[in-house]
């Protein structure tokens, strides 16, 4: 039987509570994914524009460590003997391995003010092929020597990145606190500075990652999809005609 009768939109009660205490929040979701998507460009400029610039001394403390975060730095000192510790599951050109992360204690020449020594800092010297070996079996630059690199904030752990074990050595996160108190340099910066020289053997510096995602628009984009989605069933659902059942 042909149905015939002029389609009229008749909104029920219970799917347009539901769709206007919904909508909004789709739609929030996706101004707030814009909003993302603003603060993740600038943040990407503002981390080219510090790694893109010249190193300096690294002062001999650092109050505001997001001021320098992703900053090129310099420090002058010596590497402490037997001071170094392995930060485990680390790839390299998609071979596995871990990170060597060791104490460095800092000679910097200073100002006519004074010193600009500092605390002992952890640098991160790069990456090595065997977690296996003891993480001092790597040679140590003899004497007094200047490293350059990238300071870093170093990030929370992940969801499913298991708990270090200092006593066992297993460093699965960078805790710095944690590392400068196992290689007897407590208290330390609240940063660690990677080291650059991506070439020679191991440890193979260059392992800070700049390359940052940016897919707030693809969410922004998914989230007012899903809101038109939602107006489309709605709408299509309370179609009815003439003479038809509600």
């Amino acid at each position: 039987m042909v149905r015939t009768g002029r389609l009229r939109f008749r909104p029920t009660l219970v799917p347009t509570v539901m769709v206007v205490a919904m909508l909004p929040v789709l739609i929030g979701l996706g101004v707030w994914q814009l909003q993302r998507l603003d603060w993740k460009a600038d943040l990407i400029a503002r981390i080219e524009a510090r790694v893109a610039a010249s190193p300096v001394a690294m002062p001999a403390s650092i109050d505001d460590p997001a001021a320098w975060d992703y900053r090129r730095v310099r420090v002058h000192g010596r590497f402490l003997p037997r001071s170094a510790l392995i930060l485990l599951n680390r790839t390299h050109d998609g071979r596995p391995g871990g990170h060597l992360v060791a104490a460095f204690e800092r000679t910097d020449t200073g100002t006519a003010d004074g010193p600009a020594v500092g605390p002992p800092i952890l640098i991160d010297r790069g990456w090595v092929p065997d977690t296996t070996a003891a993480p001092t079996a790597w040679p140590v630059p003899d004497g007094d020597v200047f490293v350059e690199g990238i300071l870093r904030t170093p990030p929370p752990p992940g969801w499913f990145q298991p708990d270090n074990d200092p006593i066992a050595q297993h460093w699965y996160w960078l805790d710095l606190p944690a590392m400068a108190d196992a290689l007897g340099v407590a208290p330390a910066p609240p940063m660690i500075l990677e080291a650059a020289g991506g070439d020679g053997p191991p440890p193979i510096g260059d392992q800070t990652r700049l390359t940052l995602p940016n897919d707030h628009l693809q969410y922004a984009l998914t989230w007012f999809g899903l809101a038109a989605v939602l107006i489309a069933i709605y709408v299509v659902y309370h179609m009815r005609r003439d003479g038809a059942g509600g």
